[in-house]
């Protein structure tokens, strides 16, 4: 369900949120983690973060219904805009590849877009499609799809045309919640994580993405998804408190590894941009720092 961590362009920072009203940011140094600063601007909890492309914005959404946007330099956040338009929590945010938009979801069952211009991010559509929260969206690398998931056990497929989003396919994905997306780094492969415990993969055929195979072993339900930048690695988090690492070879998955240590369900997790780190984030209220590969 969205993402309440989120690593920096370069690596070097670590951006939390979740169970407070404060956005934490930590230096990563030779895998070591240290506080930078806090930031409590939110009147309740961060249950979503996303760095823009670029990697000098930061935009954060809350249970108090807003989107705040910050300038990022050096480890240090400057509030910049506060973006109003959600009645409910806002659990999800996406940048597109060149930051033109944002893309936002939440618990008022709404996917809305704002784009960039001199005064900042604007309001430019509502998508009220789907008819229950809006869990998750991504944006395919193209920058000409978007992907969104729900509580109505749905993926939906959005393409821009003239600077507007269009529906193109509405996917039942899944036989309960639809938790959380993940595109790889080329396109080709998008992940789902459900409540029923699996997570799906889909790939495009003739113009429609349908279902390639499905990755089982989860005794509860799968809440976060990535890839690592290369592509190679698929991190799913469940609510039977386990990370699971899959190795890709063009289509095909196999488990590589399993990641024990949190307590309770892990609902966040992102890798570090070059692949190094994997970082967690669970209801245990624990960040825990995973090395990937050696750098």
């Amino acid at each position: 369900m969205g993402n309440s961590i989120a690593f920096s362009r370069d690596g070097r920072h670590l951006a939390s949120g979740s169970s407070e009203q404060h956005i934490r940011i930590r230096e990563i140094i030779d895998r070591s983690v240290q506080l930078c600063g806090s930031y409590g601007d939110h009147a309740d909890q961060v249950r979503s973060l996303c760095f823009s492309h670029g990697g000098d914005i930061l935009a954060s959404g809350s249970l108090d219904t807003s989107i705040r946007i910050w300038d990022f330099a050096n480890g240090v956040l400057r509030p910049l805009q506060v973006l109003e338009g959600h009645s409910d929590t806002v659990f999800c945010l996406a940048f597109s590849p060149d930051d033109e938009y944002l893309a936002s979801g939440g618990l008022d069952n709404t996917l809305r877009l704002w784009r960039k211009t001199h005064d900042g991010y604007m309001p430019v559509q509502v998508l009220s499609e789907h008819t229950s929260w809006v869990n998750d969206v991504v944006f395919h690398p193209s920058g000409q799809m978007l992907f969104s998931c729900g509580s109505d056990n749905a993926i939906r497929v959005w393409e821009l045309d003239e600077n507007r989003f269009v529906e193109r396919q509405a996917i039942k994905a899944h036989s309960a919640w639809v938790n959380a997306l993940a595109i790889s780094p080329d396109g080709t492969i998008l992940a789902s994580g459900g409540s029923d415990s699996c997570v799906r993969i889909w790939h495009e055929v003739n113009g429609l993405w349908r279902e390639k195979t499905t990755l089982r072993g989860y005794a509860e339900g799968v809440f976060s998804l990535a890839f690592d930048p290369e592509g190679v690695y698929l991190a799913t988090g469940s609510k039977d408190h386990w990370v699971k690492i899959w190795e890709r070879v063009d289509e095909d998955f196999s488990l590589e590894k399993t990641l024990s240590g949190h307590t309770q369900c892990v609902f966040s997790l992102a890798f570090e941009p070059h692949g190094l780190m994997l970082a967690t984030e669970s209801s245990d209220r624990q960040i825990k720092i995973w090395p990937i590969r050696r750098g």
